[in-house]
């Protein structure tokens, strides 16, 4: 699989921060956002970090339309994620910080792992993986060095694409 085929994919852009509540408000007052789609204190299924099987990471996530892209804030709130998403974040200030890109694949299994088998064979390295309930899995490719943020690939089965198509109409309850 060409990586231009990956990137071809790509629609969400993610910030981490150390206060969930603030970096939802300030979004959404500066980007004109009506509502986040939010789960707070989230444990993921599967969870994977660096290699190690792990069940202690938890963190507050959000999701808005962007126009274009998705939108997505993640506070970590325990476990190794407050390494993996935390590594950056001030300990005394709020802060804001890029993490990641989102590519997607829709009910696309096979695409998932090409992805994932075509980066791994150009020298990127998978950090983390999971899953959320039933709907999707992902994990992050570590692009730090030559791009400076992470590369999230994410599989979204057939309930998690009809889940994600709520944030266009903003058909969802949310904050």
């Amino acid at each position: 699989m060409p990586i231009t085929d990956i990137w071809a994919k790509t629609f969400q852009m993610c910030w981490v921060t150390n206060d969930f509540d603030k970096a939802k408000d300030l979004l959404k007052a500066k980007f004109d956002i009506p509502k986040f789609m939010v789960i707070r204190d989230l444990v993921p299924i599967d969870q994977v970090f660096e290699g190690q099987t792990t069940t202690d990471c938890k963190f507050h996530a959000a999701w808005a339309n962007g126009g274009n892209f998705d939108l997505e804030i993640i506070q970590p709130t325990g476990g190794p994620l407050l390494e993996f998403y935390g590594e950056k974040l001030s300990k005394d200030k709020f802060d804001l910080q890029f993490h990641h890109v989102g590519v997607r694949y829709d009910d696309d299994l096979d695409g998932y792992n090409n992805a994932i088998a075509a980066l791994e064979s150009k020298g990127f390295e998978v950090r983390m993986s999971a899953g959320i309930k039933d709907l999707t899995k992902y994990c992050y490719v570590d692009m730090r060095e030559m791009l400076g943020h992470y590369l999230e690939i994410i599989y979204f089965n057939k309930a998690g694409v009809d889940l994600m198509a709520t944030l266009v109409t903003n058909d969802f309850d949310g904050e």
